[in-house]
């Protein structure tokens, strides 16, 4: 490689490097479905260097100082190798290419393959099964804790479906456990940790039969049998998990249909629920309700919730005191349709949700679906034009999610009556839906185009390359995950949160980014699992952002659940990072395994001293009508009961104690008052023990003392 340098003031300068001996490769890629010249093209080389298999990865750009460029080329020393054993070319479309034919010590142009992959592939031969079900939710969550997203599909009439992601792309289907082996009538299948150790825990909204509940024992399930929360009967349509009183526990909503009354559970933190049946209009208003979305709309801290229903919608918002008010103004709380589901999304990066409503035409109801942006001060704007409000379709629910990676969100929708819908954030306020062979400036793949009753499904990012892969669940036709391809040269940044104070999934967490993409300062806003796909589907937990030309983010903030707020700066893309919230430890935590805290006697009094002169002080206990208690202090945390000696040896109405050096000998002496009874006390000796000192006036007379000092 040779410089060149422009100056101030002075002429140009060339540097021309000398020969070193070593071998070199350079390739120059053209582009086709890319730019001209792709900028960003990653070159991937594999040769032995010095005797050592060497893999070198070299990204072609043509930046430089101010004003300047260079020459795109991907240039890759190869010290002593004589050639190179192979080259992986990954092109800013999603194109890749392998060339052969190397030729070392010059300069050859790369060019890129004439096809690309589609925006989502579909995954043909990956372990999920080709058979018809009666499917209506799929959830993704890591139910073994590898790392991992797994899947969950409800099936009516049948068996549900749990599929183990193998972490190589594929997935295996697990066959055995009641969680799958049982013949159910299942709506929603939703996973929350709610007894936080760490392991995702399963309910099962059922119709015709009681709800269920599966407790996760370190990657295997037990049923739960007993409680409200799996032997309230009812047609249970869908059901959510959030912490809506903020106590560091997932609670739980459940939507029921028929006009009966929804169910709210919570989280008693033990491991047990109460179900809430007055108090709130959540419980008490009877629809015929579908799903539920938990979201924090108003930025308060707290969750509110959405009600989809087949009538007028509900937007109840949290009071802050465990309890909830039903929203009566605005388009939002007045529009009536048969609404299936809803998803909250922060569509135009303003820093609040906004809502996606799902709407199903049953020939009574025929309505387009709902979108509503949130104008920041409690109240939203109904969005009235665009392909996403003007079809009437067969909507069963809706997922946000950034597909191409640019910095805003995408919709996918998913239809009962055809083929899916995904549209695309133009950024500035508007959605192109995207057509087959259209849209991301590539194919946009068969997920437009598969057809069938496609009742549900999420994002996630499950084989951890940062875009986002999706699953989508069919009535009566086989389910499908489709593999996100994004776009190579746009970046990423995908977090996963783990709550202490807060609820360990972190449900409710607010996150905001801040970069610079295409030049524009830009912030977005996730909030966590609040971001559901239809009759109890299940998006990641992950948090995932699209970060464009930004090779950075200047800032993440966090604002948990708990009300602590976590930020950081200068962060590098194309990673996954995994946040742990500091956990907020109580002034004082009860100390419930030590000797002080076993006696149950009457005590009535205490003081502390350092009787031993070991640096730690100790305790006396005065106990009525028993034996006084002293506490050595061990230096650990911990204390040792004394049980012989004068102090603890002779019961009587022991009222107070006080610890005073009466002889100067440097060693604290006790002084005991008693009630109707001869006052004590006892001589230090110095040594641990004590003697009990009878010829002092004090101790010889009858009086009721209380107090001394």
């Amino acid at each position: 490689l040779d410089i060149g340098v422009v100056n101030n003031g002075t002429t140009p300068t060339i540097y021309q490097i000398s020969p070193t001996g070593n071998n070199w490769l350079a390739q120059y890629p053209t582009g086709s479905y890319s730019s001209r010249q792709p900028m960003g093209t990653r070159v991937h080389s594999y040769a032995t260097i010095n005797g050592t298999s060497t893999h070198q990865v070299v990204d072609a750009f043509g930046q430089s100082g101010a004003n300047s460029s260079s020459q795109t080329v991907a240039y890759i020393g190869l010290g002593d190798a004589s050639s190179v054993d192979s080259l992986v070319v990954e092109w800013p479309s999603g194109a890749v290419s392998r060339p052969t034919n190397l030729s070392i010590n010059s300069l050859s142009e790369l060019s890129e393959p004439t096809t690309v992959p589609p925006v989502f592939e579909k995954l043909i031969s990956g372990g999920i099964s080709a058979t018809a079900v009666t499917g209506y939710s799929a959830s993704w969550g890591d139910y073994d804790a590898d790392g991992d997203d797994d899947i969950y599909i409800t099936v009516y009439n049948g068996n549900n479906l749990l599929y183990r992601n193998n972490g190589d792309g594929t997935f295996s289907s697990v066959t055995t456990g009641s969680i799958v082996t049982e013949t159910s009538n299942s709506f929603a299948g939703v996973w929350g940790d709610y007894d936080n150790d760490g392991w995702l825990d399963l309910f099962i909204a059922n119709i015709n039969q009681s709800n269920w509940l599966y407790h996760n024992d370190g990657g295997t399930f037990t049923r739960i049998t007993t409680g409200s929360i799996v032997s309230d009967g009812s047609n249970s349509y869908g059901a959510a998990w959030g912490d809506y009183d903020n106590d560091g526990d997932e609670d739980l909503f459940v939507a029921n249909y028929n006009g009966q009354v929804n169910f709210l559970y919570r989280n008693n933190g033990n491991g047990t629920f109460t179900s809430m049946t007055t108090g709130t209009p959540v419980v008490t208003d009877q629809e015929y309700s579908s799903s539920g979305a938990w979201g924090d709309y108003d930025n308060d801290g707290d969750l509110d919730l959405f009600v989809a229903n087949n009538g007028t919608n509900a937007l109840y918002k949290n009071t802050g005191d465990g309890s909830f008010s039903r929203v009566s103004t605005g388009d939002i709380a007045n529009d009536a349709a048969y609404s299936i589901s809803a998803a909250w999304g922060d569509m135009d990066n303003d820093g609040d949700l906004d809502l996606f409503v799902a709407n199903y035409n049953d020939g009574t109801n025929s309505l387009a679906d709902y979108l509503y942006r949130n104008d920041g001060n409690d109240t939203f704007t109904k969005v009235t034009s665009g392909a996403i409000v003007t079809q009437t379709r067969n909507s069963y629910g809706g997922s946000w999610g950034d597909v191409d990676n640019d910095g805003d969100l995408d919709l996918m929708v998913y239809q009962s009556d055809g083929n899916n819908r995904l549209f695309s954030n133009q950024g500035d306020g508007s959605f192109d839906e995207v057509l087959p062979g259209t849209n991301f400036g590539r194919l946009s793949g068969s997920v437009v185009t598969d057809g069938g009753a496609n009742f549900g499904g999420g994002f996630s990012d499950y084989d951890d390359d940062g875009d986002l892969d999706l699953v989508v669940v069919n009535h009566n036709e086989p389910s499908a995950v489709y593999v996100g391809n994004g776009s190579v040269d746009n970046h990423w940044l995908t977090l996963s949160l783990e709550g202490r104070s807060s609820n360990r999934r972190a449900t409710g967490a607010r996150v905001t980014l801040t970069a610079t993409i295409n030049g524009q300062q830009v912030a977005q806003t996730r909030h966590v699992n609040t971001n559901p796909g239809g009759y109890g589907s299940q998006s990641s937990p992950l948090v995932h952002f699209g970060l464009g030309d930004a090779l950075s983010v200047s800032g993440v903030t966090i604002n948990w659940p708990s009300g602590q707020t976590w930020d950081t700066t200068g962060v590098f893309a194309d990673q996954s990072l995994h946040i742990i919230e500091t956990e907020i430890l109580p002034q004082f935590e009860k100390i419930t395994d030590d000797p002080v805290v076993e006696s149950a006697a009457p005590s009535l009094g205490m003081a502390w001293s350092d009787y031993d002169q070991d640096g730690y002080p100790d305790l006396f206990v005065a106990n009525y009508a028993d034996y006084n208690g002293l506490y050595h202090n061990s230096g650990n945390g911990s204390f040792s009961k004394i049980t012989t000696g004068d102090v603890v040896g002779i019961t009587g109405n022991h009222q107070s104690g006080t610890w005073g050096d009466y002889d100067n000998d440097g060693y604290p002496d006790l002084y005991v008052t008693r009630s109707a009874q001869n006052n004590l006390l006892y001589h230090n000796n110095g040594d641990g023990t004590f003697s009990t000192v009878v010829s002092i006036p004090p101790t010889t007379y009858t009086y009721y003392s209380r107090n001394a000092a």
